[in-house]
Formats: C-alpha cells, sequence, structure tokens
C-alpha cells in the first residue's frame, strides 16, 4: 500500500481547516525506522508541523520540553522499559496532549485522558482522521460534503487511469458531463471555472441528485465507447469507483448506491481488497530469540527469550543442532546473516540467523578457546512477507558487532534484538 490510489488523502477541506491544521505540531517517538519515515511522510502530505521524530522517549525530551507537541505519536511496539518513559512523560508533562498509540489496544495499560490506537499497517487515511478528532475543531463532514468528495475523486481518478492515448478526449468527455451534471439542478450544485470539479450547496438533496449522477455515469460509458470506437468505457468507470471506494472506503450512503449500481459493487469491491491485503493486526508476531553456542558437549540452547511461551516448547538442543549445522558445513564456519529458513520438525516457525566465530570458554584444543555462537530470530510462517530486507535486518543485530566473547551475549540484549525485528514488522 506504498502507493497510488489507495494512499490517497482527503485533500478538500475547508480554508479554516487547514488552516487550524498548519498550526498543529506532531511528535512522533518509534523504534522503527520504517515507522518514523513513514510518519513524517504522511504528516507533511497532511500540512502538519513535524515538531519531532525520535527513536527513543529520552531523545524526545529537548524538544518536548521546548517546544511542547499538540499531539504523540508513540509506537507501542517496544520494550517495556519504553513504555515506562512514555508513561512518565505523560503523567509529569503530557498530561494534557493527546496520544496516538500504535498498538492493537489490547492489554494497553498506560492511562491517558486523550488517548486513541492505530492499527499497525498504519493506514494514511486512518490517520488522518485520528488527527482530525483530536486536532481540528470543525465538526465531522456532512454526507453531502462527503458525496460531493466522492463524485470530484471519482472523476480525478478516471482520468489518471485512462489510457495515454486516450486521455485528451476522455478529458473533454468527462467535462461536458460533468457540467451537463452541474446544469440539471443549478440551485444545488456549480461547476468550478476550468476544472471537472463541481462544488454542491450545503442544503443538496442526496435523494434527488444520486440518480443523476448515476446517470451521467452510465451516460459517459456510451460517450467513451463512441468516442474512441471502443467497448471499454464501463469497464474503466468500474475501475475508477473501485480505487476510489478502496482509498476512501468509509463513503456515504449515496456514494455506496452509485457504486453498488455503476461499479463493481461497495461491499464486494472492500471483501476483495481486505482478502487481497493481509490483516496485519491478526497475524501472529510473535518471535523467539535463542542464543545457540557450540560447546565441548554439542550444540546447546544457552538462551533463550520469547514474548509467546509456546514457542519455547518447539526450540531444543535438536533446533540448535539443526542451524548451527546450516551455518558450520564445510571446512569452515560461515559468518553473517542468514535466512528467512524454515526449521525442520517445528511448527512452521522460519528463522534468521546471526552467526560469528568469538572467544569462548570452550575447552575443546582443536577450537583453541573459540566457538561458533548463532543467534536465531523465529517467527510464525504467516509474516514472512513481512521481514524487512537484508539492510534492516543487518541493523537489528548490530548489538552484537563489537562482542568478542559468547558469554557477553545476554537475555537483555536477545530481547532488545527481538522487539526491534517485531517493530519492523510492518
Amino acid at each position: 500500500m506504498a502507493g497510488g490510489q489507495v494512499m490517497r488523502m482527503t485533500e478538500n477541506t475547508n480554508n479554516s481547516a487547514s488552516n487550524d491544521v498548519n498550526r498543529k505540531g506532531v511528535l512522533v517517538i518509534s523504534p522503527s525506522e520504517v515507522y518514523r519515515d513513514t510518519l513524517k511522510t504522511y504528516l507533511a502530505e497532511l500540512n502538519y508541523r513535524i515538531d519531532g521524530v525520535f527513536e527513543t522517549v529520552e531523545a524526545s525530551y529537548v524538544v518536548f520540553r521546548t517546544n511542547q507537541p499538540d499531539l504523540i505519536i508513540f509506537d507501542a511496539i517496544t520494550t517495556q522499559s519504553e513504555l515506562i518513559s512514555y508513561s512518565s512523560l505523560l503523567r509529569e508533562e503530557g498530561q494534557d496532549i493527546p496520544t496516538l498509540v500504535i498498538h492493537s489496544g489490547e492489554g494497553f495499560t498506560i492511562s491517558h485522558s486523550k488517548i486513541d490506537f492505530l492499527f499497525p499497517p498504519i493506514s494514511p487515511i486512518e490517520l488522518e482522521k485520528k488527527l482530525e478528532a483530536f486536532l481540528v475543531t470543525e465538526s465531522r463532514e456532512s454526507d453531502e460534503v462527503r458525496f460531493n468528495e466522492f463524485v470530484n475523486f471519482t472523476s480525478e481518478t478516471l482520468l489518471k487511469i485512462a489510457p495515454e492515448f486516450g486521455r485528451a478526449e476522455i478529458q473533454r468527455i468527462i467535462q461536458d458531463s460533468m457540467e451537463e451534471f452541474a446544469g440539471t439542478n443549478p440551485a444545488t450544485i456549480s461547476l468550478e471555472s476550468d476544472s471537472m470539479r463541481v462544488q454542491f450547496s450545503e442544503k443538496i438533496n442526496l435523494e434527488a441528485v444520486r440518480p443523476l449522477y448515476t446517470r451521467m455515469l452510465r451516460n459517459m460509458t456510451s460517450k467513451i465507447n463512441s468516442k474512441m470506437e471502443a467497448d471499454w468505457g464501463g469497464s474503466l468507470i468500474e475501475d475508477a469507483l473501485e480505487s476510489v471506494t478502496i482509498a476512501l472506503q468509509e463513503l456515504p450512503q449515496a456514494a455506496i448506491d452509485v457504486v453498488t449500481e455503476v461499479g463493481k459493487g461497495y461491499h464486494e469491491v472492500l471483501k476483495k481488497f481486505k482478502r487481497a491485503v493481509p490483516d496485519h493486526i491478526t497475524l501472529d508476531k510473535n518471535i523467539i530469540a535463542t542464543k545457540l553456542v557450540l560447546t565441548d558437549l554439542g550444540p546447546e540452547v544457552r538462551l533463550l527469550y520469547t514474548s509467546d511461551e509456546a514457542f519455547r516448547e518447539e526450540f531444543d538442543v535438536t533446533v540448535a543442532s539443526q542451524l548451527i549445522t546450516l551455518v558450520g558445513q564445510g571446512s569452515n564456519y560461515h559468518e553473517g546473516v542468514f535466512g528467512p529458513l524454515p526449521i525442520p520438525r517445528t511448527n512452521d516457525i522460519i528463522a534468521i540467523l546471526w552467526s560469528k566465530v568469538m572467544n569462548s570458554n570452550i575447552q575443546d584444543v582443536r577450537m583453541a578457546g573459540k566457538t561458533l555462537v548463532v543467534v536465531a530470530l523465529g517467527f510464525r510462517q504467516e509474516i514472512i512477507n513481512l521481514v524487512p530486507d537484508r539492510e534492516t535486518l543487518g541493523k537489528i543485530f548490530s548489538d552484537l558487532s563489537s562482542i568478542t566473547h559468547e558469554e557477553n551475549i545476554n537475555i537483555m540484549l536477545l530481547e532488545k534484538i527481538a522487539e526491534k525485528f517485531r517493530g519492523h514488522l510492518l
């Protein structure tokens, strides 16, 4: 969902709302570089002032105290210590500041007078609505305003997806059709000058306007087919309505009726879209991080951190042997980041491995005081498509790069690595 029609955010806010928004500042705190960059992009497009984007609560303190924001976006998919720091920040210095929390909402224990949740993956449309609920004082747009936006967005989308060879002709058809549509009820609809957009009056009767707009779209199908000597005019309009439905999702009833009558169906389109896009909220994002060491007695699981105890039963000496063998084949031990790799004899668990030869207390003289250490991150097969790229994986394991003795890899470090990894699962 990184671009195209789905990413579009509402542009037709009125002037007073836009001016209000421009005065509002937002502070972002997230351990995920991807989330930080994504939120910066969304906030800039929505014309909010970005007061700061930080990895940790501690890093945000100076900016927070000198330029207190109007709203905080906090990524709660992080460590317990960060949650505690954020709770203290709200309690001591941000009692009146609204906060949007990136979290499932379930089991979230921090209480605050003005709090709401953003469920990952972050939707720009949902983010806009949440921000407006806290920061824009104007009341919710009426069905008339939302239907007006639907009509204009449909025209824009129709032109955008039109084939290049026929775009100029289709633009003329859209402009003529919108002018005719506005002329059918001049008391309630006006055509903006030199534009394909129409402006509805505040007292427009949607029950009367909806069938007029439906007829306009059907007439456009005939005009496109005639002018282009083709039979794809109806498909073009259906595709435009599908894109608009996916982008806006929450349509007024009049728009739903149009999509149902002229397009592929409102509920049908959304169901198809949700089937095609994974429901990231319900995916099992639990992680296990283990330290595997080649000892005098063979491969061992030395340490294990997990966010789900069900993982613990599936990681034993057998798994340690399998994973160490994967990077220990041949005459040399292989160092670096490997995977994702399936783990045999487990319940659909995939692993990413980091390996390094380092100092140890091993007694085997052939090892010369060194051994192979593997840190394995395990997760369910269903989230394999969410795994970050190789460069990001390298950063996730970066805290291990300076360690020279295997005993210095402790349980707190495993937890940190696991939670950094989980924070990058969009």
